[in-house]
């Protein structure tokens, strides 16, 4: 039953094969069948599916390369149907292969699939059968646990290689990846071994075919360039040519540049594979120890380790008589070796060795292919010039280049320069040794590293091999390597000392012979003998390395430094690991049982060997910079001792420099000065004078007779170590404050943990040692850095320093403010030489301008200054005023911060930094911006000094501002007088011109001065040194206040009432005092404002009254000059006049207001002026007032409130202000005084608002003020409003002062009524009608005559509309039958020759009339609209209907304008209808005959 189920699943299996064609599916087949544990039925579909997998891919590259084919003939049709035109033919073959496309793109998609799909395919299968073996071995194990590991690992390996034998020799990708998984076991080793034989034939038939490629190349190329001579190769070569063409083109080899085969990364990956290989197996062998370590399992991890993984490596890195080895490449024999590092270390120092010769074998075949390149480039250069000449060179010599070019290339491939360096790659494998060995023995340790150590040759290797050694700790090995990197380097100095001279004259010779060749010219046969000689001489010596420099001397100078400081260094750290075992031991031990001599003696035993590696080094080297970099890693440790010695040798050695330096640069100096010259010369083809080439000659032996030169010194560079003396006394301080700090916290533990061990004696020396070596480096330093710079530089260090070591910035300060003034005084002596010089330079280059030259004594003077100027000893770091006063500045802050963040030293330390601050500062703006911090630390006395001082310097630097605006004034004028004297071809007196001279010296040092020595805003500065000051004052009062309020507070109430009255003195005295230098009044007001904002109220009354002081003061100057001008504009009027009468008295007259115009003149120019107008000084007193008067009313003082509103209304008479001065004085007969001044001031008052001032006087009913000051009518409307409230208020006040306002009533009259603005004045004239009834008719009867001066034709209507108005005013008052015939009577006999207007007049009656109809027609439509006349505001009658047509009237010319201020008049004039004959009685202004 079980053969038969047996057979119906191997036909069901068949079945499947025959119709299912897609290996993908067969995959999904598998994957089911392996769930199901069907093993053997899925080998079966892994095979089946293998094949059809090849098969498919047969197919599909067939297809592929039909399809190639198909485009590239379609390609050729289209060409030909472009050319030939559409044949029949052409369509045909077109069509047909498109058909043939499209069937082929229609097949199924695993028939399309590319090569790396089914390659994975394939793969997929292969890990479904290893799965498969390894499940089939662990379901064995737990059948039959006695079964040998080794008998169920070679079924497994049967397994595989009967169901996956195509897949491993075919497809080799696999086997790397299959073992890359880890299930495959190193028991298994004959299917590997089979697959990496197959990755070498491989990579053997590649190399074969990589060849074959060079050689076709080379022959192309051959073919190419005889081509150009017109010459074929030869027959041997073309038949081989040819050949390589044929293989090509049969497809055996596939010479496509595009191709794998000439890619190199391809033509590696075969060692990848490889590689790859090796390191899966050692992996399964690593975790079989593992596996085996757990069951302690000591035979099976023995024979893994000793046996198993030793043939595994040898089989791979080891060759034999048929083969080479599988792994050539150095770079992957380290990966192995890496990974051979878990397993066995003696398998480590095994690749290891073979890394090393095979690097060596590298190096060789690079010294044999540079050797062949060498011959081919004498071949091809030998070709070259035969093609010149149109020859071949021979067949033999062409067969050789082709092989020497592909000897050369194949050996270029196996190079592997690619992977990197191959002195890196020997570091790490001597790396990974030395790693290996330290897991040792110690006995077998030792052993190892001497053999490993011994057989290296080159000193960097070992220096990096000794720095490496360090890091592992190892300082045995460190000390190993570094001597005997140190006598390596011995040695080699000593061959080259040997070898360099003779070197050096064979490569003289060499490169005189190719300058001759060059030429064609021959090595003379003695020059010729001796390079013979030079080559033998050269052979014989014993050989040099290839690492090192035959000419370089200082080769291995740094890593000399390098290695000593390592050694150094390890024996430290042996210093340091012996202590912790000695203190261990106490710890652990009994006191007795201890050996304290022995220890007493290792201990100095290291010390010898510490000081002798030191004094070693001190000794060999003197270049500062490597002793830098050695005190550098010394203070790291925190060895101070060390590093101090090298501190100071290293700047004695920068001091010897730099004194051979001042002595050998003037000399160098002087030859490239002579030698340049002679260059120069040269070129002219001319020589240098006799003298100057003895001088030259004498100079160069000068320069040699000096000691021998520090290679690595720079002797034109006098900067050189200018920063690298600042780093060594930097790094010698910094260990010197971290040694100490170190010192006490140990110190500090010690005493915690063992009190009784402390020796205070030991401590007190140890300390004192620490002071006095701290002493001298800061002695150093003054000596050595001259640069204030480095020196401010190292004091903020040392400030930000651990515990703020301000001890440090103290000690220097003093000495760097002197260094810092010396420069600049140096400095100012240098550029006022300059100034002087120039000066004359510029008054030489005038006086050339006039064909004119300096006297002797100038010229002379210019001689005496260049003289002083070049021994001027100005070092390069010396800068502008600006430059140092900054330094000073940077300084004085670094000492206040300091001094500021350390408490303990505020008390002792703020008195003498702050002297040393004030003598050598000299920046106001500086002390300034200091104030602020002292004042917030309460030190207040220290405030002020700075305050003081900063007053000081301000009042300095102003005096010296007003110096400079008189000396600028002097030299305009002098300047002046010499442009025109120089108009007259005359010049200037000497004392003239030296006192020229001088004011443009001063100019010219003016402009040398710090920036804030021109400081243009110095009123500014002294607002704030006010406020810093009124502020202090202000913050100690407070700070009393304070203090009297806490629990510190022991004062009797009488002291603190008299400590507080000295304060507030105090405060006001200051506010006094700052007051003298506050001069201008705007810093005045901002001053007053200050205090504002802080509520100190009584300061700015204080201030305010002041501020009013100088405003006055600067009002009366405005007053003085203003009175000066007008005398003088009255003068010159007077002589005007005068001018014009001729007679005696008036010339003598005039003669005398000359003389008095020339003393206005004087006294004008001489005059102080204001610095501001009218306005400016008003708009200032209200402001100060306003400050004041609000300040003033917080402090309840009466008195100084009604002097500010009186001030104020001085300035801008208001009622409020009026008002506030009337409640402010309770005394009646005190007010009545007051107000009368105030009158008098307001009436005074020019230019003001005479209505606010009439409103002002009438709240006091002062009339007749009122009416003197009342101005004349404008025809505003405001103006009869003020009349009337006027009028009114002295009719209900006082009825008979009426009377005087009658003159001002007529001038309104006259000019309303010139205006014909009669109903204007209607309001005004009804309350005088009340009160002078019988003047009415007489007022209007003068103001009507008036309005007759000026009438226009075109304006009747609206005079006959005032006079109805009028007669209606008097039926009103019942004047009408005497006043109206009276009034009528005169005004027919005044204007008779208006007989229009005297018509329309005699019409005025009672009933309604039309005034338009009384006109005429031709006003009822205008020619122009826009010009007729407007209607009347008040009475104006309503127009009537239209009348009948008049008779058209005569055109009459068109009126003139009226005056401004009339009535508007119309641009064309109207005309009533013209009577027969009007007689004119006597002249009038103007009638009706009159336009």
């Amino acid at each position: 039953m079980e053969i038969d189920m047996a057979s119906h699943e191997e036909e069901a299996l068949q079945t499947f094969f025959r119709n299912v064609e897609d290996p993908s599916e067969i995959y999904k087949l598998s994957e089911k069948l392996y769930g199901m544990k069907e093993f053997q039925l899925l080998y079966e579909c892994s095979e089946h599916a293998h094949l059809r997998i090849n098969v498919v891919e047969e197919e599909r590259q067939k297809n592929q390369k039909r399809l190639e084919q198909i485009n590239n003939r379609l390609q050729q049709i289209e060409k030909l149907i472009k050319d030939d035109g559409n044949l029949p033919a052409y369509q045909k073959e077109k069509r047909e292969l498109n058909m043939e496309t499209v069937i082929l793109n229609a097949l199924p998609l695993y028939c399309k699939q590319d090569a790396s799909a089914n390659h994975g395919l394939k793969f997929s299968f292969a890990k479904l059968v290893i799965n498969s073996a390894l499940d089939t071995k662990k379901q064995r194990q737990k059948e039959n646990p006695n079964l040998s590991e080794s008998v169920l690992d070679e079924e497994v390996a049967k397994t595989i290689q009967s169901n996956l034998a195509q897949l491993v020799y075919e497809h080799v990708a696999e086997s790397a990846q299959l073992l890359a998984s880890g299930h495959v076991y190193p028991t298994a080793l004959t299917t590997w071994k089979a697959a990496q034989e197959r990755v070498g034939l491989l990579q053997q038939n590649f190399s074969s075919e990589y060849k074959l490629l060079i050689e076709r190349n080379t022959l192309r190329v051959l073919e190419e360039t005889l081509a150009k001579i017109k010459t074929r190769l030869p027959a041997p070569l073309q038949k081989r040519y040819d050949e390589l063409n044929a293989l090509e083109a049969s497809g055996t080899l596939n010479f496509d540049t595009k191709g794998s085969i000439v890619d190199r990364r391809s033509f590696r990956k075969y060692d990848e594979f490889t590689l790859q290989t090796a390191l899966a197996i050692l992996r399964c062998i690593s975790t079989q120890i593992a596996e085996n370590k757990e069951l302690r399992n000591q035979d099976r991890m023995k024979e893994l380790k000793e046996i198993t993984a030793k043939e595994v490596i040898a089989y791979f890195i080891s060759g034999t008589d048929e083969r080479e080895p599988y792994m050539r490449n150095p770079f992957q024999l380290l990966e192995l070796a890496n990974s051979a590092f878990h397993i066995d270390m003696q398998l480590v120092l095994g690749i290891g060795a073979q890394i090393k010769a095979r690097i060596e074998e590298l190096h060789q075949d690079r010294v044999e292919r540079n050797n062949l390149r060498v011959e081919l480039q004498q071949i091809n250069k030998e070709a070259a010039d035969s093609a010149v000449q149109w020859r071949t060179i021979s067949v033999e010599q062409m067969q050789r280049a082709i092989t020497l070019e592909v000897e050369i290339k194949i050996g270029e491939s196996m190079d592997y320069q690619q992977h990197g360096d191959h002195k890196t790659l020997l570091f790490d494998t001597y790396k990974l040794m030395m790693t290996a060995i330290f897991d040792m023995t110690a006995t077998t340790k030792k052993v190892n590293i001497e053999l490993l150590i011994k057989e290296i040759e080159d000193p960097h290797l070992l220096s990096m091999l000794a720095e490496f050694a360090q890091s592992k700790v190892e300082s045995d090995v460190v000390l190993m390597c570094g001597e005997r990197c140190q006598s390596l380097i011995q040695e080699i100095d000593g061959l080259r000392l040997v070898r360099r001279p003779l070197q050096t004259q064979l490569d003289n010779l060499k490169s005189e012979e190719s300058r001759l060749a060059a030429k064609h010219i021959h090595l003379d046969e003695a020059k010729a003998k001796k390079m013979e000689e030079l080559k033998q001489e050269i052979a014989d010596l014993p050989k040099f390395p290839e690492f090192a420099d035959v000419y370089n001397l200082h080769q291995y100078d740094e890593m000399s430094l390098q290695i000593v400081q390592v050694m150094t260094n390890a024996i430290l750290d042996s210093k340091v690991d012996y202590e912790k075992k000695v203190q261990h031991m106490f710890k652990t031990m009994h006191p007795e049982s201890i050996d304290k001599k022995k220890i007493s003696r290792d201990r100095k035993e290291l010390e010898a060997r510490i000081a002798e590696l030191v004094q070693t080094c001190l000794e060999k080297f003197t270049n500062p910079d490597y002793l830098r970099k050695f005190a550098e890693s010394m203070q790291k440790r925190g060895e101070v001792d060390i590093t101090i010695k090298v501190g100071f040798k290293a700047l004695k050695c920068i001091e010897g420099i730099e004194e051979q330096r001042s002595v050998r640069k003037p000399i160098e100096d002087q030859i490239a000065a002579l030698e340049q010259e002679k260059r120069t010369l040269s070129q002219l083809k001319r020589n240098l004078e006799k003298d100057k080439e003895a001088e030259l000659t004498k100079l160069n032996e000068q320069l040699e007779a000096l000691p021998q030169w520090p290679h690595f010194a720079r002797s034109q560079d006098v900067a050189q170590y200018h920063e690298l003396k600042l780093d060594m006394l930097k790094i010698m301080l910094y260990t010197l404050i971290d040694g100490e700090n170190d010192y006490d916290a140990k110190i500090k533990q010690q005493r915690f943990e063992n009190p009784n061990s402390i020796n205070e004696k030991r401590i007190a020396a140890d300390k004192a040692r620490f002071r006095v070596d701290l002493e001298n480096v800061l002695n150093l330093t003054k000596q050595t850095l001259l640069d204030p710079d480095q020196l401010i530089n190292l004091s903020r260090d040392m400030s930000n320093y651990k515990n703020h070591r301000s001890d440090i910035a103290f000690s220097l300060a003093s000495d760097i403010y002197s260094k810092i003034r010396n420069l600049e005084e140096g400095r100012f002596q240098r550029d006022l030489i300059r100034m002087q010089i120039q000066i004359l330079e510029e008054e030489k280059a005038e006086l050339a301008e006039r064909k004119k030259t300096l006297s002797k004594e100038q010229l002379a003077k210019i001689q005496e200054f260049n003289k002083e100027l070049k021994q001027l000893d100005c070092p390069s770091y010396v800068g502008t005023a600006n430059q140092h006063n900054a330094k000073l500045n940077q300084l004085s802050q670094i000492l206040l911060d300091t001094v500021m963040n350390n408490l303990s030293a505020r008390q002792e330390k703020m008195q003498p930094v702050l002297e040393m601050i004030l003598e050598y500062t000299i920046d106001p703006t500086f002390l300034l911006s200091t104030i602020k911090t002292l004042r917030d630390a309460k030190m207040f006395p220290q405030t002020v000094s700075m305050e003081l001082k900063c007053q000081e310097l301000l009042l300095n630097l102003k005096e010296t501002a007003l110096v400079r605006i008189d000396n600028e004034k002097i030299r305009e004028t002098l300047q002046k007088e010499k442009a025109s004297l120089e108009r007259k071809r005359q010049t200037l007196s000497e004392e003239d011109a030296e006192g020229l001279a001088i004011c443009k010296l001063e100019d010219k040092c003016f402009q040398l001065l710090p920036e804030f020595s021109k400081y243009p805003n110095y009123d500014g500065l002294f607002l704030e040194l006010a406020e810093n000051r009124i502020r202090t004052a202000i913050a100690e009062r407070e700070s009393f206040k304070q203090h009297i309020t806490s629990e510190e507070n022991n004062l009797t109430a009488d002291e603190i009432s008299q400590k507080t009255q000295e304060l507030e003195e105090l405060v006001s005295s200051v506010t006094t005092d700052v007051m003298t230098y506050v001069t201008s009044i705007e810093n005045g007001i901002k001053l007053a404002k200050s205090m504002r904002d802080k509520t100190e109220h009584a300061l700015v009354v204080q201030i305010g009254l002041n501020i009013e002081e100088k405003i006055q003061a600067q009002r009366d100057l405005l007053t003085a000059y203003e009175e000066l001008k007008e005398g003088f504009s009255k003068t010159e009027q007077q002589i005007l006049q005068l001018s014009l009468d001729q007679s005696k008295k008036s010339a003598k007259r005039r003669e005398n207001l000359e003389i008095q115009l020339e003393n206005f003149k004087i006294q004008l120019e001489e005059a102080a002026k204001s610095d501001f107008t009218v306005e400016q000084i008003n708009e200032f007193t209200l402001e100060i007032t306003e400050i004041v008067a609000k300040s003033a009313n917080i402090e309840n003082q009466e008195q100084v409130l009604r002097d500010q509103h009186i001030l104020a209304f001085k300035v801008d008479p208001k009622q409020e202000r009026w008002d506030d001065i009337r409640n402010l004085t309770s005394d009646e007969d005190e007010w009545q005084e007051l107000k009368e001044s105030l009158v008098q001031y307001l009436m005074k008052r020019e230019g003001e608002n005479a209505t606010q001032k009439i409103e002002l006087l009438l709240k006091d009913e002062l009339f007749d003020q009122c009416i003197e000051i009342f101005p004349s009518p404008t025809g505003e409307e405001e103006e009869l409003e003020l009349f009337e409230k006027l009028w009114t208020a002295v009719d209900q006040a006082d009825p008979s002062k009426l009377g005087n306002l009658l003159p001002l009533l007529t001038k309104f009259m006259k000019r309303y009524f010139q205006t014909f603005q009669f109903d204007k004045i209607d309001p005004i004239m009804d309350k005088v009608q009340r009160r002078y009834p019988a003047i009415i008719a007489d007022l209007y009867s003068q103001a009507f005559d008036l309005t007759m001066l000026n009438v226009l034709i075109t304006q009747y209507p609206i005079v006959v509309q005032g006079i109805k108005d009028f007669k209606k005013r008097l039926r009103t008052l019942g004047l009408i039958n005497t006043a109206w015939p009276q009034f009528f009577t005169q005004f027919k006999r005044k204007h008779k020759g208006k007989k229009k207007l005297l018509q329309m007049v005699e019409l005025v009656g009672e009933s309604c009339w039309d005034i338009q109809f009384m006109m005429g027609p031709k006003h009822e439509e205008s020619e122009n609209d826009g010009d007729a006349p407007k209607k009347a505001k008040r009475g104006a009658a309503k127009k009537a209907p239209a009348a009948k047509k008049a008779p058209a009237a005569k055109k009459e010319p068109a009126a003139k304008k009226a005056p401004a201020g009339r009535g508007k008049i119309p641009k064309k004039a109207r005309y009533f209808p013209k009577d027969e004959e009007e007689e004119e009685e006597g002249p009038t202004p103007m009638d009706d005959s009159q336009p």
